[in-house]
């Protein structure tokens, strides 16, 4: 489908230029060394092929071997040049003798913008440059950038690389069609790290032809330092008089019940503003985003003899006060006021109780727990300081991130049974 989408924005993307005429064309041509063939080009509207001389042209090598020419043709005739610059070329590798013409390789309908491209032989690909910023803010820059990639019977047919950042180099992350445009659609709130999924909509252009595909691009937030605050710098909390364990009742708004499934989430918050799949090597996950919230739900499970189908709510990661959260939490609370609405019946500073304030999470007998943990560099967005509290029977656990400045700035819920309780 894709390439039948892509060859019928090329025609529309032919039809409607105003060509000009030039008989020179200048590119890079990637090929295999040692040369086991002659290489010929010929303009595509036009049957003379020209040899290219590539024992006498300046080439630089990639680490794979393969040699990438600086090559420069004067055709014997004009070359019709789109709008965009491109002149369109046939590229054959093989011989040709007086009586008979032998090609092991043939690439048709190579768009070439001289002095900007590259066209890999072998790999059957064309890449442009520079590159054109389509949406850019204070964090991140996306670039597309047009390119042709092999079709059927060697055709090539033009796609758009979007680029983005990934661990400080840039990275093809999605290939979309000819004459597309990318709209953004929504952004995520930063997670404890600032790393942010920022979500694209590719839209054709052709008439009739609406969205063809969805995208993310990870923006990569500034390194945060590793928090400078221990379990000793935390403030000492006096209990709420008669706070409690956790109880699995406390979770009684619609959207975080235990048994909340994706039929109560859109009856809670309508229908999602983005929807998106992420695999895992041992389970599948539907994310559903909303300005506020993003919920998951399981999909599927792998038990170690079979993939068992699922759809059952993971976690619901809360930004705003959506809801009311069980014992009247919210975000922009201090640390000290969620800590006092539990009991304090253990030191969590104490080095042997291991940030716990009540329970015992290694025994199935006294499943509930509530736990103080500051995590440094974790490489999950799991940075920072967190009171995690689990229910008395099973999980959903009620998770509260905080800032350096110790203020709630995420609440998450996740719905999934306690490990511990078998």
């Amino acid at each position: 489908m894709k390439k039948l989408l892509a060859c019928v924005l090329i025609v529309i993307l032919l039809c409607g230029c105003a060509p000009a005429s030039k008989t020179t064309v200048s590119f890079k041509l990637k090929v295999p060394y040692p040369l086991m063939a002659e290489y010929y080009i010929c303009a595509g509207d036009q049957d003379e092929k020209v040899e290219l001389d590539l024992e006498n042209t300046a080439y630089t090598e990639d680490s794979s071997g393969n040699r990438i020419y600086d090559v420069t043709v004067r055709c014997p005739g004009e070359v019709t040049v789109q709008d965009d610059g491109r002149s369109f070329w046939t590229l054959y590798a093989g011989y040709i003798s007086e009586n008979s013409e032998t090609f092991s390789n043939t690439l048709k309908n190579v768009g070439i913008r001289s002095g900007s491209t590259t066209v890999d032989m072998e790999g059957g690909k064309v890449f442009y440059d520079p590159t054109e910023t389509i949406y850019t803010d204070e964090n991140f820059t996306l670039y597309v950038d047009e390119g042709m990639i092999t079709g059927s019977g060697s055709m090539l047919y033009d796609v758009q690389f979007v680029w983005c950042e990934e661990n400080g180099e840039q990275e093809i992350c999605e290939i979309i069609l000819p004459g597309a445009t990318v709209q953004l659609l929504a952004q995520n709130a930063p997670n404890a790290k600032g790393d942010v999924y920022t979500w694209f909509s590719v839209v054709s252009g052709a008439e009739g032809i609406g969205e063809t595909s969805r995208f993310s691009v990870l923006t990569k937030g500034q390194t945060l330092p590793e928090s400078s605050l221990t379990l000793d710098a935390l403030p000492d909390v006096v209990s709420d008089e008669g706070a409690k364990w956790l109880s699995v009742s406390e979770f009684a708004a619609d959207g975080i019940k235990p048994d909340t499934d994706v039929a109560v989430m859109k009856e809670t918050f309508g229908e999602p503003e983005l929807t998106r799949k992420e695999y895992e090597s041992d389970a599948d996950y539907m994310i559903y985003h909303y300005d506020g919230v993003e919920y998951s739900f399981e999909t599927a499970l792998d038990n170690g003899d079979e993939w068992l189908e699922k759809n059952q709510a993971f976690t619901a990661e809360f930004s705003e006060n959506l809801l009311e959260f069980p014992r009247g939490i919210r975000i922009g609370d201090s640390f000290a006021d969620v800590l006092k609405k539990f009991p304090q019946e253990l030191d969590y500073k104490n080095d042997v109780n291991d940030g716990l304030f009540y329970g015992d999470y290694w025994r199935k007998d006294k499943l509930g727990w509530g736990a103080v943990h500051i995590a440094n560099s974790t490489g999950d967005g799991g940075d920072g300081v967190w009171i995690s509290v689990i229910c008395d029977e099973y999980w959903p656990m009620l998770q509260v991130h905080f800032t350096d400045d110790l203020i709630a700035d995420k609440i998450v819920v996740q719905f999934w049974p306690s490990p511990y309780y078998n």
